[in-house]
């Protein structure tokens, strides 16, 4: 019989760190979706099931409430204490969130602009791009894989791959399977919504402050 030589078998049992745009994948998969209360540890085993993984480094940035979205905070809050739960394995590692004033124009009339508030993540994408090549760079891994659709990490992933040789695996958090251009790796994947949905934490956590539960609303 003829050895499997795909990317997935060449690479597998090797020590893996996991590093996830925490926004970009809340956009992509959880938005909308009952499933919010995720269990990044379980998702990373189903996502990855043949790797050792030593690391899941996790890249965020506060939110603030809104008009719209009253009480985001809180939930947020919770949410990355639950995530505090699987540490030592997991890190949490804060951009910022930025909120600037731009015209726009309107959908319905594209003569006409409006001034428009937007929130725009800041530094996550830096920070997740300088622990992959810094990682890299001391053999802190034998692999890598990226939970993130977005481009901008194209020139990262090209130096840990092509200076360093680790391979790294890029999971797609987009459900509708949209696919940032030029966004390559040594493997790629998505993320389907019963590997979510099989991933929650228990409605209660305990935690050294106490029992805490997943919130009312979500």
């Amino acid at each position: 019989m003829q050895a499997d030589t795909s990317p997935t078998s060449a690479y597998a049992g090797r020590r893996t760190i996991v590093y996830i745009n925490g926004l970009n994948m809340y956009y992509g998969a959880l938005k909308g979706t009952p499933y919010k209360w995720l269990d990044i540890e379980k998702l990373c085993s189903r996502l990855l099931p043949d790797d050792r993984i030593v690391a899941i480094k996790y890249y965020t940035a506060r939110v603030k409430d809104t008009s719209n979205n009253p009480g985001a905070a809180q939930r947020q809050d919770v949410y990355l204490r639950a995530l505090r739960t699987l540490e030592p394995l997991l890190s949490i590692h804060y951009g910022r969130m930025q909120m600037q004033k731009k015209w726009r124009y309107l959908a319905s009339d594209r003569t006409k602009k409006v001034k428009v508030i937007e929130n725009q993540e800041k530094q996550t994408d830096v920070n997740l791009a300088s622990h992959l090549v810094w990682d890299a760079s001391r053999r802190t891994c034998e692999k890598a894989a990226v939970i993130s659709n977005d481009s901008d990490l194209r020139g990262a992933i090209r130096v840990v791959e092509e200076r360093a040789g680790i391979p790294v695996t890029i999971v797609n958090p987009d459900r509708r399977g949209m696919r940032a251009g030029h966004l390559e790796a040594t493997d790629y994947r998505t993320i389907r919504t019963v590997a979510i949905a099989e991933s929650q934490f228990p409605e209660e956590l305990g935690d050294s402050r106490g029992v805490f539960h997943k919130p009312l609303d979500w």
